[in-house]
């Protein structure tokens, strides 16, 4: 991992997933610089140490679930990766998603809605 001068880290790939209840379709939307797999693990490690999230709350078996990669940017600052995160969330409007990765101002919500 590169630095730029404004501390804005360059992730060689950085990838946007959701992770589907396969049963009602029901989604959350994430973003890694991790092989999804290793991702995976981390939500399920997560779940067994009861975090308090949306996500967490609603998932008590992982057992109908799975991770797919929506998109995959190689040579991305982490800045630009919650961006896109931020795209697909508004695209999909996922239930399990609590908070936005990045802080909108009004002309930024016009974009990300594009």
């Amino acid at each position: 991992m590169q630095h730029s001068n404004n501390g804005n880290s360059i992730l060689k790939n950085g990838r946007v997933y959701k992770i589907v209840d396969e049963n009602n379709n029901i989604i959350y939307i994430g973003s890694t610089k991790y092989n999804l797999e290793f991702r995976m693990k981390c939500h399920i490690n997560k779940l067994k140490s009861n975090t308090k999230t949306k996500l967490y709350q609603y998932c008590c078996d992982w057992t109908n679930y799975k991770i797919i990669l929506i998109e995959e940017i190689h040579s991305i600052f982490r800045s630009e990766l919650l961006k896109k995160e931020q795209f697909y969330i508004n695209k999909y409007k996922p239930k399990l998603n609590m908070s936005n990765p990045v802080k909108q101002k009004p002309k930024t919500k016009a974009v990300l809605k594009q």
